[in-house]
C-alpha cells in the first residue's frame, strides 16, 4: 500500500473517530438525525461508525501482522537455503549423484556434457586461427627470431678509413630482422662508396661507420 493511501485511511479513521465522539457527547439516545432522507438515531449512527472503524482497525492490524511475518520470512531465508543445501548434499552422498530417485526430491541429476564432433572442432580451430591472424598473434618460433634490443653493426676499414667490401655487418634495429645499410666515411670527410650487408632484404635505415 502506498504512503498516500495510508495517509488517506488515517484521515478517514480520524474523521470517523471524531464523528463518533461528537454523537456520543452531544446527542442523546432519543435524538435522531435525518441522514440522506432517512432518520437515524444516535445509537444507529454510533453503531454504523463503530463498524467502519472496526474494518479499518482490522486492516491495520492485518498489515502490521503481515509486516511481522515478512520480516520473519527474510530472517529465516539463510537457514532455509542452508537446510536445502545440506539435504541435497546428504541425499547425493547417500543415494549417489546420478540416482534416478533424486528428481523425486526436486534434485536434477547433472547434465552429461556433449562432446563436440569433428566438424565443430574444425570450425573452432579455423575461427581461432582467423582470430590470431587478425590480431597479429605469432608463434614462439617467430617471436624468438625478433630481437628486443637490436644488435650493433661491425665494419672493417683500411688505413684511410674506407670500409672493406664484403667485410661488414650492419646494425640490427630492435624488433627487426633486417640489418641497416652502412655508409662508410673516409678520414678526410668525403663519403666512401656504400657497402651493404649480404642480405636480400630491403634496407630500412642508415648508420655511419667510424674508423678506429
Amino acid at each position: 500500500m502506498s504512503k498516500t493511501n495510508s495517509q488517506t485511511y488515517s484521515l478517514i479513521e480520524n474523521r470517523l473517530s471524531s464523528m463518533q465522539a461528537g454523537f456520543q457527547k452531544d446527542f442523546t439516545p432519543k435524538q435522531s438525525l435525518p441522514v440522506d432522507g432517512t432518520p437515524m438515531t444516535q445509537q444507529a449512527i454510533i453503531g454504523q461508525i463503530g463498524s467502519y472503524l472496526q474494518i479499518l482497525s482490522d486492516v491495520a492490524g492485518a498489515r502490521n501482522a503481515l509486516a511481522v511475518k515478512i520480516a520473519a520470512k527474510k530472517a529465516a531465508m539463510p537457514a532455509i537455503h542452508k537446510l536445502l543445501s545440506d539435504l541435497e548434499i546428504a541425499l547425493k552422498f547417500t543415494l549417489g549423484s546420478k540416482n534416478p530417485l533424486l528428481p523425486d526430491f526436486g534434485i536434477q541429476p547433472p547434465k552429461s556434457r556433449k562432446k563436440p564432433d569433428s566438424q565443430t572442432k574444425a570450425l573452432a580451430a579455423a575461427a581461432a586461427k582467423s582470430t590470431k591472424r587478425a590480431r597479429g598473434i605469432i608463434g614462439k618460433n617467430q617471436r624468438a627470431q625478433i630481437t628486443a634490443q637490436g644488435k650493433p653493426g661491425l665494419a672493417l676499414v683500411d688505413a684511410q678509413g674506407n670500409v672493406l667490401p664484403d667485410a661488414l655487418t650492419g646494425p640490427l634495429p630492435p624488433g627487426s630482422r633486417t640489418p641497416l645499410r652502412v655508409v662508410s666515411v673516409a678520414l678526410d670527410g668525403a663519403a666512401a662508396p656504400e657497402s651493404a650487408a649480404p642480405s636480400s632484404e630491403p634496407a630500412n635505415g642508415t648508420a655511419p661507420a667510424s674508423g678506429k
